[in-house]
């Protein structure tokens, strides 16, 4: 086995559902999907339509999510599907609207949809907008849905969050608007997890590392860095619809997390190098 393989897969153990396993947990729920046009919500769609569940797809490219749609039929699942812009407030209480309109219930929101950007403080003072379109993409958004949608919410519904293992970690040079709403979404929603735990919905933090998507292709140093693919990011939001678990860390930075604080200066000195 080549040595970039073996380093994969020691940083990412490989994990694969049977499929009977996936069709007890989601079969004939409906779950909500955000970012489901490309990358983790793409794979998410194809692994959750061969188990029977009834999608509702959410993006912003009606193109890519018909042809989705279109690919989908042939299997178990039911799909419907909404073109609309998570940063612009109105679309999102549109859709809130619609299925709150259409749905009774809802078994399962993911919220998976994100926005990176990698830019050094002084190339960003005349970017206010990089802030605004990052945090309501990232959080605002997301805290819209959830409150919008909660009376839908059932006991033993879902609410699965895409958060990146960075926020588990000392704030990064370069990262500042991206980090800032990835790690408000997790201060929000380990807020309200003991109130929603109560009405016997869970909350899963999916805390991932790289994942090999469009999103990380314009910062030159993560193009050779080990990363995740979307379909094994795929994996580990069916597994945590599985288990019902309150999170995933990946296991190298459960054990990196108490040296942080130490390491700080030499993680912020590799930033630096590469603003």
């Amino acid at each position: 086995m080549p040595t970039s393989r073996l380093l994969h897969n020691l940083l990412f153990p490989p994990r694969h559902l049977a499929i009977d396993v996936l069709v007890e947990a989601v079969q004939g729920k409906t779950i909500l999907i955000t970012g489901a046009s490309y990358g983790i919500g793409e794979a998410l769609a194809h692994r959750l339509a061969e188990a029977g569940t009834h999608l509702i797809l959410v993006a912003r490219t009606a193109e890519r999510l018909e042809a989705l749609a279109d690919d989908l039929a042939t299997m178990a699942a039911s799909v419907q599907w909404r073109s609309m812009d998570l940063r612009d407030e109105e679309e999102v209480a549109d859709l809130i609207t619609w299925v709150r309109a259409n749905y009774s219930q809802l078994d399962a929101l993911i919220l998976n949809a994100g926005k990176s950007i990698h830019r050094a403080f002084y190339d960003s003072l005349d970017r206010y907008h990089d802030v605004t379109r990052t945090i309501t993409t990232n959080y605002t958004s997301s805290v819209q849905l959830i409150m919008g949608l909660a009376s839908l919410l059932p006991h033993g519904s879902h609410i699965i969050a895409s958060n990146a293992a960075s926020t588990l970690m000392p704030p990064a040079p370069g990262w500042s608007a991206y980090q800032a709403s990835k790690s408000a979404l997790d201060s929000y929603l380990r807020a309200i997890r003991p109130e929603l735990r109560q009405r016997g919905v869970v909350v899963s933090l999916l805390y991932l590392p790289l994942v090999r998507t469009r999103m990380i292709a314009p910062t030159e140093m993560y193009r050779s860095a080990p990363a995740l693919t979307p379909e094994e990011a795929a994996e580990r939001i069916a597994c945590l619809l599985c288990s019902r678990r309150t999170s995933f860390i990946p296991w190298w930075v459960r054990l990196a997390r108490p040296f942080m604080s130490l390491l700080r200066p030499v993680f912020q000195s590799i930033a630096m190098r590469h603003l």
